[in-house]
């Protein structure tokens, strides 16, 4: 392996999920050099996508 190489590089991934703890697991995938496929429903939106931010350094 290539120094420069993440370790999940050439790995492919579909994202069915869409609320809470999901979406994060596959975003550190993608951190990791995976290429995530994120497939939604219309029916279901993810919940994050409509969140308002957090201000920062509060965290609930």
């Amino acid at each position: 392996m290539q120094a420069n190489r993440l370790p999940l590089e050439g790995i492919r991934v579909a994202d069915f999920t869409w609320f809470g703890a999901g979406p994060i697991y596959t975003e550190s995938l993608a951190n990791h050099g995976a290429q995530v496929i994120r497939v939604e429903s219309q029916a279901h939106i993810d919940g994050l996508r409509v969140a308002h931010p957090m201000p920062e350094g509060k965290y609930t």
